[in-house]
């Protein structure tokens, strides 16, 4: 019935929330903080090498 179905409909949509924060937001943040850094270091020893 409707009056079940909604009850359960919050914690399904919470859980799906967090779990796609958890399993795949979470994976690309930290994949594309590494090689934001990566790419700044990069950018940092050419700029130096440049101004030299």
């Amino acid at each position: 019935t409707w009056a079940e179905y909604f009850p359960n409909f919050i914690f399904v949509f919470f859980g799906n929330l967090v779990g796609g924060m958890l399993f795949v937001a979470l994976p690309y943040f930290i994949s594309y903080n590494k090689k934001l850094s990566s790419y700044q270091e990069k950018t940092e020893m050419k700029n130096k090498s440049l101004s030299a």
